[in-house]
């Protein structure tokens, strides 16, 4: 089984893949484009040796080589690039990197996994356990996708096959359209401070996204824009019929659209519970959350802090498995904290 990956681009996925894979015992060469970056990569522990470019990755003979570059780098690598090691890249547009390439053994990947902060200092061995990896079929020999398969399973992901088309399709719906959701939404209520200052759960859920770094998102979109474009005009379909129906004042067919909407959202995964608690502006709190933690053992999807708008304190918003809201509620006032209801 291989056990030296040269990495290109140590970014927040470069690096991620790079602490993952380190701690499945591989070794480790990489390179990007960014000096600070890279050093950044190699204190961190992403990577064991640092290189000056990507031929010096391919001289440091490595089992197989992972380009984790913007789209339009990971092209223009792909065009200078010769060797007969196995490449695989995880760029998020399969299509015009596939067309790019001419290697004898490469294989299109995309970790359906990130982060809305960028660069080495956030990356995470974590970041990829239990999420989709794709992995594109067209071209690629049996023996490519056993040994990126193996790649993709050391460090905790599940694989998915499907074709470029298929899956440029599918992460221009749910990926792609809401990053452009979301970044549309922000910059409507960008100047307005009232809406602003009710924003609570909901609303920085929906919204999340918007903060990925722009330098990413513009290759993507652009890259994928046939798709997106599709994508979009479908969305103002839907979002014009479910306007029609308000506006119709049809109370019943709301309820069904939402209904429908509100099944489909609950098949997505398990129900989740989201627990309000009230923290006082006093040395210790956090500390007394983190117990209440680890007393319920429960089932933790996400964390959420609304600190007072003038300081002191705060709101915390917990969300769990619906099956652990009571035993999570329990730990929290075991703890003396305030829930509110």
């Amino acid at each position: 089984m291989a056990s030296h990956v040269g990495i290109i681009g140590t970014g927040l996925i470069g690096a991620s893949i790079g602490l993952a894979l380190g701690q499945a015992g591989w070794t480790r060469t990489g390179w990007d484009a960014d000096p600070e970056a890279l050093a950044t990569a190699r204190v961190c522990g992403a990577i064991d040796v640092a290189v000056s470019g990507p031929q010096a990755v391919l001289d440091a003979e490595p089992d197989v080589v992972i380009l984790a570059a913007p789209p339009s780098a990971i092209r223009s690598l792909l065009e200078d690039l010769e060797t007969d090691v196995l490449v695989m890249d995880v760029a998020s547009v399969k299509s015009p990197i596939l067309e790019s390439s001419t290697l004898a053994h490469f294989v299109g990947t995309h970790p359906m996994a990130g982060r809305e902060v960028s660069g080495p200092d956030a990356a995470t061995a974590a970041l990829f356990r239990g999420a989709a990896w794709v992995v594109t079929t067209d071209g690629a020999s049996p023996d490519d996708l056993a040994a990126v398969t193996a790649v993709i399973e050391a460090v905790g992901a599940r694989v998915l096959l499907m074709s470029a088309a298929e899956h440029d399709r599918a992460v221009g719906v749910v990926s792609h359209l809401p990053h452009l959701i979301a970044s549309t939404l922000m910059d409507l209520v960008s100047n307005d401070s009232r809406s602003l200052e009710l924003a609570a759960g909901s609303f920085r859920d929906l919204t999340r996204v918007a903060g990925s770094s722009p330098d990413f998102w513009k290759e993507v979109l652009v890259a994928n824009a046939d798709v997106i474009a599709e994508s979009v005009t479908a969305f103002r379909v839907r979002l014009d019929e479910m306007l029609s129906v308000i506006e119709s004042g049809d109370v019943d067919a709301i309820a069904d659209r939402l209904s429908q909407a509100q099944a489909a959202r609950r098949d997505l995964g398990a129900p989740i519970g989201a627990i309000r608690v009230a923290l006082a502006d006093r040395p210790g709190e956090l500390a007394r959350v983190g117990q209440a933690f680890q007393r319920s053992s429960a089932d933790i999807r996400d964390i959420q802090m609304r600190h007072a708008p003038y300081g002191g304190g705060g709101i915390l918003t917990v969300s769990v498995n619906v099956d652990d809201v009571e035993v999570m509620v329990d730990a929290l006032t075991t703890e003396g904290l305030y829930i509110i209801e």
